[in-house]
């Protein structure tokens, strides 16, 4: 009976389960022991606060994206101009915190790991909150810890662990707001309180001054809550518009006293970005396999956990159909064969030889299915809830909505760890909502799911992160001149040759470095400024043309170093356009090697390579001019 001292506790049977309801639904589990929100959020801190401790100082390779963006926002931190200056292929707002906090701080490594830390045991809490919203008490303590393994696993997958900044800060920055916009908006769908519809408004703005690939969810965000919510409709519109306009209004006003606006719409493809990597978002007949082939076989699994006993002819049924789904899929991918496209799938198998595991790192990429989330908006439209249940499904519509829109902007190509986040406490609601079982068999259940996430998190820990208990280990802690930083020994010893043959040669350091291609890093391990505003190649200049950034170069005083990269020799990427009825979007070359690379040569050239140093890679090259 209930207890009359704390209304939403249930008396327990004797295996820890709440008794049926009158409905006999699993949903009724909900109303089981309460776990206090303060011992969600600990567990959330504690297990971020480990993870963040097993990979802190490690890195992906410290010359590339990840270099690149410590020194940008190094630069905008000594006052360089944002965009016209110093690239930076996003939205402005985290380029602007952090070249904040780089000038307030400085930019060694340890002062800039402090804040990217911090954002990562924000963005844990910030789950823990939506977690709790939605599979509330017992299940977001049983829930939280594995999945955030999970999720932090996934941010390194060809990136850094996200308590050290990722390949850009602008995407953990950007998924704070994104969760932050989405728990408030969860409260104002279930209240119907006008109250925190502002701070709605704010985070969404917050979220698109950051990074694009979250204005889609931010859009379904808006429309849903305006939708959904029991409120009048006008009010809440106004106050979402005023949160926004809040954050809209100063940022615009600074970016139109530095660009026209007419070239607002270059700024926000990235200037080149957009133009040279359209053909990664569009889908293939490939990539819509391999969503249904994810969705088939992890809806296969969530049935597989049901306890036997409150299985039934239907779930038989609907089991054989997912797995002889799944099975279909797989068939028709490995007729179509491997990509060959690259030679290590994100588990480190040798995709090109072994088809079976590129086929496995290849449904990794997909999972969980962004297809899940499609398929609760139809079950939800069609749910018979009696009165007691319509809060409930106005949240479960609208995560399952938001987290269907997050998906839009890669199309598939892939599973950011923000949709993971949004997703991993909406699979587990899902499942309890809409499977026909027992209310006293819904916790063995959650109790096999929670197992089963923790095996695969645990998996994904040991291959994808860095640092502690992986398969990468706990790499050597080596001095640099930005700070100590956990490097294998031949990226040290490359860094290492490349300052010294550098400082031998100018030991003021006053000569600038242009890094050809993904190799602004450099700029920042070795101390030396890049004569042009551009450090990711000549393709993607910010505000000066191809012809403007090679004269930068050649004039510079004093000289330049020239440090050429073969790494990125013949990398081909997807063919901008529409590829859908197409198995593989057609590949082009690199602009890298299509447009930089013969600006390049023209200018080394002129130089002399520096000799007489052990590289440590021969695919580098530093020149003298």
């Amino acid at each position: 009976m209930r207890n009359r001292s704390r209304p939403d506790v249930v008396a327990e049977g004797p295996n820890g389960e709440s008794p049926p309801s009158s409905d006999g639904s699993a949903a009724a589990w909900y109303n089981g022991r309460a776990v206090p929100t303060a011992t969600t959020l600990v567990l959330a801190a504690g297990t971020a606060a480990l993870l963040i401790a097993a990979s802190w100082g490690h890195a992906s390779i410290f010359w590339g994206d990840y270099g690149k963006w410590l020194f940008e926002v190094q630069r905008v931190g000594e006052g360089a101009r944002l965009y016209t200056d110093v690239y930076w292929p996003q939205l402005p707002l985290a380029a602007w915190i952090f070249g904040a906090w780089t000038r307030l701080v400085g930019s060694e490594l340890s002062n800039i790991w402090t804040l990217t830390s911090a954002l990562a045991m924000a963005l844990a809490l910030l789950f823990a909150l939506h977690a709790r919203r939605l599979v509330p008490g017992r299940v977001a303590a049983w829930v939280i810890p594995p999945s955030l393994v999970l999720i932090f696993a996934l941010t390194s997958i060809n990136s850094a662990p996200i308590g050290m900044g990722m390949y850009m800060p602008a995407a953990p920055l950007g998924a704070a707001f994104l969760l932050g916009a989405l728990i408030f908006a969860e409260d104002v769908v279930r209240t119907g309180s006008l109250t925190r519809a502002p701070w709605i408004g704010v985070a969404c703005g917050l979220a698109l001054a950051t990074k694009i690939d979250f204005w889609p969810p931010i859009a379904a965000l808006l429309l849903l809550v305006a939708l959904l919510a029991p409120v009048r409709r006008g009010a809440l519109v106004g106050a979402l518009a005023a949160g926004i306009a809040i954050v809209a209004t100063p940022t615009l006003a600074v970016l139109l006293r530095q660009f026209a606006p007419g070239e607002m719409l270059s700024l926000l493809l990235g200037f080149g970005q957009a133009r040279e990597f359209a053909g990664r978002s569009s889908p293939t007949m490939e990539r819509v396999v391999l969503e249904i082939t994810s969705a088939s076989a992890f809806t296969a699994l969530a049935l597989a956990l049901i306890p036997p006993e409150a299985r039934s002819r239907r779930h038989a049924k609907w089991l054989v159909a997912m797995l002889s789904l799944a099975a279909l899929g797989c068939a028709i991918w490995v007729a179509n064969g491997p990509a060959g496209a690259t030679a290590m799938g994100p588990f480190g198998w040798p995709g090109r030889r072994e088809l079976v595991s590129e086929l496995v790192d290849a449904i990794v990429r997909h999972a969980p299915s962004g297809l899940f989330p499609l398929a609760a908006l139809a079950a939800i439209a069609r749910w018979r809830a009696g009165n007691d249940a319509v809060e409930r499904r106005r949240v479960l519509l609208l995560v399952a909505g938001v987290a269907a829109a997050a998906r839009v902007r890669r199309m598939g190509e892939n599973v950011e760890f923000y949709q993971a986040m949004i997703e991993l406490p909406l699979y587990f609601a899902l499942a309890i909502e809409f499977l026909p079982m027992p209310a006293v068999r819904a916790g063995a259940f959650v109790q096999r799911g929670v197992v089963t996430l923790a095996c695969v998190a645990l998996l994904c820990h040991w291959q994808l992160s860095y640092g502690f208990l992986t398969r990468r280990g706990w790499q050597s802690a080596h001095p640099t001149l930005r700070g100590v930083m956990h490097l294998r020994e031949g990226e040290y010893l490359l860094l290492q040759s490349m300052v010294g043959a550098a400082d031998s040669i100018d030991p003021t350091r006053a000569r600038p470095l242009f890094a050809f291609g993904y190799s602004g890093g450099f700029n920042y391990f070795m101390q030396r400024r890049n004569p042009t505003s551009t450090t990711q190649g000549f393709a993607f200049s910010v505000h000066s043309t191809l012809e403007e950034n090679v004269t930068r170069v050649r004039s510079a005083n004093p000289p330049a170093f020239l440090l050429d990269n073969r790494i990125i020799g013949h990398v081909p990427f997807p063919q901008k356009g529409v590829h859908l009825l197409r198995w593989r979007a057609p590949t082009i070359l690199s602009p890298y090697l299509r447009v930089d690379r013969p600006l390049f040569d023209a200018l080394a050239a002129d130089c002399r390579p520096v000799t007489g140093f052990p590289a440590g890679s021969p695919t580098f090259t530093l020149y003298s001019c």
